[in-house]
């Protein structure tokens, strides 16, 4: 024979009673975390290279990566990308990254963004730009932000199930009282 299960509210309020001590210490360290990106920095730029304009760059970056190309040539123009086999690895990226100072620098950024995995090697033409240089920088603010958001948000969450379990541990001795 099968029963029917019916859940009662009693057995709800034990159900928050007995998460609430784990709901607080996960959202305590979520929280934590959020407060240590937020601390850390959003802007947080690595780079591979620089090269000539026309020269392999060696991604030296850890796993693969979508990079922006710049230029030390203001005013240049489109920029192409190409791994060893000699196909085409950039595309356009919209809005085109502004232009920056890095490493005291200065740098133009490109509409190209191209994706590198560690010890992959790429050649960039780039229209204009002779006798200049090359950049990729792969910038991870966006994605730390993103990270700290979800981490500060499943914090709150995690606090408000403790609270929920404080209050339902008071009604429930209230009750047994």
């Amino acid at each position: 024979m099968i029963r029917s299960l019916d859940a009662t509210g009693g057995d709800y309020r034990r159900l928050a009673v007995m998460f609430r001590w784990p709901a607080l210490v996960g959202g305590v360290v979520l929280l934590s975390m959020a407060v240590f990106i937020v601390a850390r920095g959003p802007g947080e730029v690595r780079t591979a290279g620089p090269a000539a304009v026309g020269s392999p760059v060696t991604s030296t970056l850890d796993g693969s990566v979508n990079a922006d190309v710049f230029v030390s040539v203001d005013g240049a123009g489109d920029a192409e990308c190409r791994d060893a086999a000699g196909s085409l690895v950039s595309t356009l990226r919209f809005p085109i990254p502004a232009d920056r100072t890095i490493e005291g620098q200065p740098w133009f950024g490109t509409a190209a963004q191209v994706e590198v995995r560690t010890g992959d090697a790429v050649t960039c033409s780039v229209e204009g730009a002779d006798g200049g240089q090359i950049l990729l920088v792969h910038r991870t603010g966006l994605v730390r932000m993103l990270q700290a958001a979800l981490f500060g948000v499943m914090g709150l969450i995690g606090l408000t199930f403790w609270l929920i379990g404080v209050r339902a541990a008071r009604r429930t001795r209230g009750v047994a009282s």
